[in-house]
């Protein structure tokens, strides 16, 4: 994942000590409040990039990058209602979906439990 100082968190499911703590920095990421005019340029044109790249459809080989796509945006999940409708609705959707199952990392089916609730708890959360 791409945090904002430029970092990258690399993120391989060979064990689960390395989920939890990819869990974990989603989670304290989900905490921290950059302001919104701050970053809002920034990650929409960061989820613009990534979404171009899939050529309008997900694929068993794009589901995983389609699902990071929503952890690098939690100001814009957490200001705008309608678009974290229509996230909340598209996760739901690639999650349940029978095909994805196999090729879902299972960190990201652990922090989609958690994820939604997380960014309730920010204080520019509007509902």
């Amino acid at each position: 994942m791409l945090l904002r100082s430029g970092k990258t968190i690399s993120h391989s499911n060979t064990t689960a000590n390395h989920s939890d703590t990819y869990y974990d920095t989603v989670k304290i990421r989900c905490s921290i409040e950059y302001p919104l005019k701050t970053v809002q340029n920034y990650q929409k044109d960061l989820i613009r990039e990534m979404l171009l790249t899939l050529d309008g459809g997900v694929t068993c080989s794009t589901v995983n990058n389609v699902l990071q796509i929503i952890l690098l945006a939690p100001e814009l999940i957490a200001n705008y209602p309608k678009f974290r409708n229509v996230c909340i609705d598209r996760v739901t959707e690639i999650l349940e979906y029978v095909p994805y199952r196999n090729s879902i990392k299972p960190e990201y089916r652990k922090i989609y439990k958690d994820y939604f609730e997380w960014l309730k708890n920010r204080s520019d959360y509007k509902v």
